[in-house]
């Protein structure tokens, strides 16, 4: 599991992040309306968009992929990142989990 570094509070943002040789182009989007972050992601011409965060559990286990995205409470509240800074202020962390991680909790080798 690897922390997403360098998030900002600013409300539009775009993260490149180098996993097994290609790169995952990661939007995160803050909607101010709803209070809520979102993300739209691409690896290797799949594409998946306006996945809310919510903390403590993986966000695209139904689509196959050898990784996913985590967000950890730090204030241990268990309440979703919904304000602008949470990232930024370290109340919230982004983690990618990699291969070894989607493995041990789906209990299935990957190819």
């Amino acid at each position: 599991m690897l922390q997403v570094q360098n998030i900002t509070n600013e409300p539009f943002q775009r993260h490149s992040i180098i996993y097994e040789d290609y790169e995952i182009i990661l939007t995160l989007r803050y909607l101010h309306r709803c209070s809520i972050w979102v993300i739209n992601l691409e690896y290797i011409g799949w594409k998946v968009s306006g996945i809310k965060l919510s903390v403590g559990v993986p966000h695209i286990s139904g689509q196959n992929q050898a990784f996913d995205f985590f967000v950890s409470d730090e204030s241990n509240n268990g309440i979703d990142p919904y304000k602008q800074d949470d990232f930024s202020s370290g109340r919230n962390i982004l983690y990618i989990l990699e291969r070894d991680d989607i493995e041990d909790i789906r209990s299935v080798e990957l190819p």
